[in-house]
């Protein structure tokens, strides 16, 4: 009987056992999801924030690299126009002539030594038509290379078949008193002008 009751016992003892660790074991599943969930989430947002830092970065390094540029660019632009109107820069020049149409064409040797920068370059053209503008003429030419702009005057040059030569390189600007009134092209190319603003005197 004492047997019996002992194996009960036993039995009952065991089942209680499981009973009390089989609920705990289980409820541990969801509290373990849960971690790795809000792991993965939290991985998951310090990778956009990751992205989102080298977006900023990057954009902020190019605006840096676009400031400093634009720093620089701003210095140099000061220091041709304070050499330019302070003394600093020749803007000799030298009148050889007129064409068989009148057109009054100057030299000067300066210009090949400037920057490649057209800006440098059109201020450098309008500061020299502002010296040479009082002779009255109506079309004015500047060239920078003595021998094309004497060859020019005279004639002595030929053309290609679509009318090219290879002195009109070394025109860099013209100044016309057109219908609308007078204006200064800066010289790209042989077919190509850039028209640079003139400034209108007053009338007496």
């Amino acid at each position: 009987m004492k047997l019996v009751f002992s194996f009960i016992a036993g039995v009952c003892l065991t089942l209680l056992v499981i009973g009390l660790t089989k609920p705990s074991f289980l409820a541990t599943q969801p509290v373990a999801n849960i971690n790795m969930e809000k792991q993965e989430k939290g991985e998951s947002k310090y990778q956009n924030l990751k992205i989102l830092y080298d977006v900023l970065k990057s954009d902020y390094n190019e605006i840096k690299k676009e400031f400093i540029d634009l720093q620089t660019k701003s210095n140099e632009h000061f220091s041709f126009l304070s050499s330019l109107f302070w003394g600093g820069i020749d803007v000799s020049y030298e009148t050889i002539g007129n064409t068989a149409e009148g057109n009054m064409v100057i030299y000067s040797e300066k210009y090949k030594t400037l920057t490649e920068s057209i800006q440098h370059r059109k201020v450098y053209l309008l500061y020299l038509f502002a010296k040479v503008k009082h002779q009255g003429s109506q079309t004015i030419e500047f060239w920078s290379d003595k021998n094309h702009a004497q060859a020019y005057i005279d004639g002595d040059f030929q053309t290609n078949e679509i009318g090219g030569w290879i002195g009109y390189n070394s025109r860099f600007g013209i100044y016309q008193e057109e219908e609308n009134g007078p204006i200064l092209y800066y010289v790209l190319s042989t077919h190509e002008r850039d028209p640079i603003p003139l400034w209108n005197e007053p009338k007496d």
